[in-house]
């Protein structure tokens, strides 16, 4: 590989690392992470306890209802 490719691999990673950067920044600007409120967090934390005691329905199952 020459120099000037080298070079240009170099720019390239670069430009992509800024656009990677600036799509990140967008994402936060756009979609602001918020708190949960509190009936959400009891629902999970219901979830939670149903998941450990073994109150589900596998995914597969659910797919050969439909």
């Amino acid at each position: 590989m020459s120099t000037v490719e080298k070079a240009t691999l170099n720019r390239i990673y670069k430009e992509i690392k800024m656009l990677r950067k600036d799509v990140h920044d967008l994402r936060k600007a756009l979609v602001p992470e918020v708190e949960p409120e509190p009936d959400e967090i009891e629902a999970y934390r219901e979830s939670m306890k149903e998941f450990r005691a073994g109150n589900y329905v596998e995914w597969n199952k659910i797919k050969k209802r439909s």
